[in-house]
């Protein structure tokens, strides 16, 4: 459905599984299938994202697409979910992200792969206080930790711990806080280094 202004702001209150308070909403936002989508309090959402929400389970009855408080949805970003994806409090998502939990198989070689099934369904999340830059893809397995930066252009389709930054594609971790030391360090935290906090 898409609608801009107060119409859509009344349409999408009484359609969502939750629209927390003090949300900003632009114009122009599209949405399918709203009860499976929860808003936060105090979240902005772009003009023109597109939300899709088509639960795998036929029988779903919770939200599956979840925006924490004060998080922050640019416009133009697309999020598609089958199976699961979070989106926790004060995250910043930069214009022209792909968020989506889902892919298309392409095994058969004798069919057009938009008529091939679904073959990649995982659960993704973004941690706290994560920032994902401009056009970045978040992929199918994606488990964004807290206080993360995903850099312009990467593709995240696999863990990333706390307290990193990770870039490329596919995004490799090249620096990391050390709360030891206090400070950034270059390159991949240690498996144990990763989760002291």
């Amino acid at each position: 459905m898409e609608l801009s202004g107060s119409l859509q702001w009344l349409y999408l209150k009484f359609k969502l599984a939750h629209l927390g308070k003090d949300c900003h909403l632009m114009k122009n936002i599209r949405v399918k299938r709203p009860r499976f989508i929860w808003v936060g309090d105090n979240v902005i959402i772009g003009k023109e994202a597109f939300f899709y929400a088509h639960p795998k389970n036929k029988n779903q009855k919770d939200p599956i697409i979840i925006i924490g408080n004060g998080s922050v949805v640019n416009e133009h970003t697309y999020i598609s979910a089958q199976e699961s994806i979070i989106i926790e409090d004060r995250v910043g998502i930069s214009p022209g992200v792909v968020i989506q939990d889902h892919s298309h198989g392409y095994t058969d070689v004798s069919l057009p792969i938009l008529d091939q099934p679904v073959d990649s369904i995982k659960p993704i999340k973004i941690g706290a206080g994560s920032w994902i830059g401009l056009n970045a893809a978040i992929l199918p397995g994606a488990n964004i930790g807290r206080n993360c930066v995903i850099g312009i252009n990467s593709v995240v389709n696999s863990p990333i711990p706390d307290y990193c930054v990770a870039v490329g594609a596919p995004a490799r971790v090249v620096k990391y806080y050390n709360f030891e030391k206090e400070q950034w360090i270059k390159g991949a935290p240690k498996p144990l280094e990763a989760q002291k906090v």
